[in-house]
């Protein structure tokens, strides 16, 4: 009984790999969502992305963990090695545990490079079989046994997998990381990307090459202990020799053996035949391979002979021009024409070229150019409908159907603005063709002149017209005033219970930005710098308003003016109001005036909120022209989707040979099949890139109080400006 026969398969370890696996599904799927929901408040605002890079970020400590492990076990087989290097001592494995442990340090340490880790610890998975070669070797299984064979053959295709095959998908990875701002932050950490991973690379190379060579070794000597066996008539197996043939005692009789024909045509003389004739083939295919070669010789020199000829031809090309150029001149000369004309036109004729040179370098740049400045605005061209296409996208369902409303009301607008452009082209050109008969007619001139003058005479008569009608009495103009003073007073009411708002407004806002100042006093850096740079933007806008004294003296100049205006008015109402004996008292007239030039002042007070309000108005109106231009840009690409569409259905008239369609469909298939395997291999990259970069926004967004920084810098503006109003309305008075 063989040492195989007392072999038992192990399979405790397998539960614990089931049950890790089990577990760390486990931690991502349901552990790590739930705690961190009851732990932070802000998990759930998250985006998707975040939320799951924060789970799996649970991982990262197990991972630390193994590399520990790792370099634990790595210095004391180093250890081992040195001590018992006679027996087990090699110089590669000292390269290798010393370039693992460098880089499993940083993984330890610092935390970085968990991809590199995992990289390097699968490559682990050959070492089983790396092992199992070892206890075969102890317990006496040869490596032709089936056992033995078998594991050497798992042995080379795991190492080839985890070892060799992932190099070129390793340095893609490295490449496509190479030079970018987060490679360039690692400092003297890119040495482990590069040179660790060259050591390692080129031991498992040389390992490699080593384990070709033993299974080349243990291939030929298993062929050749298994081609000395084949089955015997009982089933059994029987070394092949010249006694055992089925002929052989048949052929003892040289009656039967002589001559080239066999009297007992078995197996072996079929397989003869077969032989012969094989050896026919081979001959045959040799002496076609030669052939082939001779005249792949043959075209080769025939080749190279062609593009000889080729320069050969280009070379006499220019030396019958330098011919003709040389008969020229030899003509010129024997026609007694001086040598300094020759020269001249020689000068003249260089200058020419020199100048068409620099044109063609001139306009090869301008068209270089061009072609520049078209393809950014292709690129340009493509965001923006990227951006619209998603901006539509995004929508809301109401939204989206209100955009889709306004656009349908967008296209009936044009059409209608289209319609009266027409219509106002027809006008303008019977205006100008009216002109011109005008311009030459002096009479109609002055008929224009007089009709023109009667306008203007009826509207001042209109206007007259009107004051008259509503010129009041004293009484009603007394009442009226008192209308005014208690509507006047009602929105001083209302404006002060705003300004009370607005002050508690400011006064949170204060307490905000006192919060903000100690929360950016803690973080130091960048956020710092940026606080820094804002707030001496806010000190540019103090200065701007501790500067505002002149515009206040125009303001200041305008009101008196307004309160001359007012003086004047008030003086021609009371002329008016002596003249009847019901009058107020003079006391009663000043406390109307008071009141009357304080309430004018609230007026102008009105006035600047409405200015504000106007602002506030021009800048919705450049939003919607911003969204009119989109529209406008979804028209023209509407446009080209119908030209695009008639293109498309010329081009289904030319494709109605379906037999070369599905031909070329399946060679673009196999191709688009090549570009999928790649395209993945991107997109994997790019989610992990996007997934930091989603983590890297949100953080941003978090830190972001730019925002509030500016809004209580308009809000302490906008009470800066009432308070000054105010008191400019009190010094008036």
């Amino acid at each position: 009984m063989s040492s195989v026969q007392y072999m038992e398969f192990d399979s405790r370890y397998l539960p614990a790999a089931c049950i890790s696996f089990l577990f760390f599904l486990f931690l991502f799927k349901f552990a790590s969502p739930k705690l961190s929901k009851k732990i932070f408040a802000k998990y759930n605002d998250l985006p998707e992305a975040s939320r799951i890079d924060w789970d799996t970020r649970h991982n990262s400590p197990t991972v630390r963990t193994e590399c520990a492990v790792v370099m634990g076990y790595m210095l004391a087989d180093a250890v081992m090695m040195t001590i018992y290097y006679k027996q087990i001592g090699e110089v590669f494995f000292y390269f290798h545990h010393a370039a693992s442990i460098y880089a499993y340090y940083y993984v330890v340490v610092y935390g970085v490079m968990t991809g590199f880790a995992n990289y390097r610890l699968l490559a682990e998975i050959s070492t089983p079989f790396v092992n199992n070669r070892y206890f075969f070797d102890v317990l006496g299984i040869k490596k032709t046994d089936p056992l033995g064979f078998t594991n050497g053959i798992l042995m080379t295709l795991s190492f080839f997998a985890v070892r060799i095959l992932v190099m070129p998908i390793y340095w893609m990875k490295v490449y496509q990381v190479y030079g970018t701002e987060a490679f360039l932050r690692t400092g003297h950490v890119q040495m482990v990307l590069l040179v660790t991973c060259v050591v390692l690379d080129i031991i498992n190379l040389f390992w490699f090459y080593k384990m070709l060579k033993g299974v080349h070794k243990v291939l030929r000597e298993w062929k050749s202990t298994y081609s000395k066996w084949q089955p015997t008539k009982d089933g059994g197996k029987a070394p092949r020799d010249s006694s055992t043939r089925t002929t052989t005692w048949y052929c003892n009789s040289p009656y039967n053996c002589n001559g080239s024909q066999r009297m007992v045509q078995d197996k072996t003389y079929y397989l003869g035949l077969i032989r012969g004739k094989l050896n026919d083939l081979n001959a045959e295919n040799a002496r076609l391979k030669k052939e082939i070669e001779n005249s792949s010789e043959e075209n080769s020199s025939f080749l190279t002979y062609e593009k000889r000829a080729e320069s050969l031809a280009s070379e006499i090309r220019d030396l019958q021009g330098e011919l003709g150029d040389y008969n020229t001149l030899v003509d010129k000369l024997t026609t007694d024409e001086d040598i300094q004309d020759v020269e001249f036109d020689l000068n003249d004729l260089r200058a020419n070229n020199e100048r068409e040179a620099k044109k063609i370098e001139d306009l090869f740049e301008v068209k270089k150019e061009k072609e520049d400045r078209i393809r950014q605005l292709e690129t340009e061209l493509d965001q923006e409908k990227r951006m619209a296409d998603n901006l539509v996208n995004d929508m809301d369902p109401d939204m989206r159907q209100k955009y889709f409303a306004l656009k349908d009301m967008n296209e009936h607008m044009l059409r209608q603005l289209e319609k009266s452009q027409q219509e106002l082209d027809v006008l303008n050109s019977k205006i100008g063709n009216l002109q011109e008969e005008l311009s030459m007619s002096q009479v109609k001139q002055e008929a224009v002149r007089l009709y023109d003058q009667i306008n203007d005479l009826e509207i001042q008569r209109d206007n007259y017209l009107e004051e008259t009608r509503n010129k009041q009495s004293p009484a009603e103009e007394r009442e009226r005033l008192l209308k005014q003073v208690k509507e006047d007073n009602q929105e001083i009411a209302s404006l002060e219970r705003q300004t009370n708002e607005l002050k508690e407004k400011i006064e949170n806002i204060e307490e905000e930005i006192r919060q903000l100042d100690l929360d950016i006093e803690e973080n130091q850096g960048e956020r710092n710098q940026k606080y820094k740079e804002l707030k001496k933007r806010e000190e540019t806008i103090d200065e701007f308003l501790n500067n505002f004294e002149e515009s206040k003296g125009q303001e200041m100049e305008k009101l008196k003016q307004t309160e001359q205006n007012i003086v004047s008015l008030l003086e021609h109402t009371s002329r008016n109001m002596s003249r009847f004996t019901a009058l107020p008292t003079p006391q009663e007239l000043g406390t109307m005036k008071e009141d009357l030039e304080f309430k004018t002042g609230e007026m102008k007070k009105s006035e600047q909120t409405t200015v504000g309000l106007a602002a506030e108005s021009d800048k919705l109106q450049s939003d919607l022209q911003k969204v009119e231009q989109l529209e406008e840009k979804i028209n023209t690409e509407l446009v080209m989707l119908k030209e695009k569409t008639a293109t498309m259905e010329k081009e289904l008239e030319i494709y109605s040979d379906l037999s070369s369609l599905k031909e070329e469909a399946e060679k673009k298939r196999r191709k688009l099949m090549d570009d999928r395997v790649s395209l993945q291999r991107r997109r994997d990259t790019f989610k992990k890139t996007m997934q930091q970069l989603t983590i890297i926004n949100t953080k941003t967004m978090e830190c972001d109080y730019r925002a509030i920084s500016k809004r209580v810098s308009s809000v302490i503006s906008d009470f800066n400006t009432i308070l000054q109003k105010q008191m400019a309305g009190k010094t008036s008075m």
